[in-house]
């Protein structure tokens, strides 16, 4: 196959895997999970038409939209520039945002526990006889 048919193809192919991905119950959220580049191999038995990167590019000022980008190999996809650049994570930030969130889940969990101990107490305590004098 020549380079302007397999062309033609992937501009097709493009145009059904956007409308699959943009359709997809996910695909309004994949921004704030930080997933800016998704990427699909499209071959079939006979032909490799190689992989299509969608990426989340800012194209002029407040204007946002996914961009395509086509690889023949899997060793262009490897040395795609999304792999080059590393994210600055500071994992041990982030497990102490977690380890604050599960800690306050915790003591919420407990304090509702407790309030429902306190009812019930009550509850028993308002069905005594002779009845205590509250201050």
């Amino acid at each position: 196959m020549d380079q302007k048919t397999k062309d033609e193809f992937r501009v097709g192919f493009e145009i059904q895997l956007r409308h699959l991905f943009y359709s997809k119950p996910e695909f309004p959220y994949l921004q704030s999970m930080g997933c800016y580049h998704v990427f699909f191999q499209v071959k079939n038995d006979v032909d490799d038409f190689g992989f299509l990167i969608l990426e989340w590019e800012c194209l002029a000022p407040k204007v946002w939209n996914w961009v395509g980008t086509w690889v023949d190999t899997q060793e262009e996809l490897e040395n795609y520039k999304y792999k080059r650049e590393s994210p600055n994570i500071d994992l041990v930030k982030i497990a102490k945002i977690v380890a604050k969130r599960l800690a306050l889940a915790h003591h919420k969990n407990m304090m509702r526990q407790q309030e429902i101990e306190d009812f019930e107490n009550w509850s028993e305590f308002h069905k005594a006889s002779p009845k205590p004098f509250l201050n």
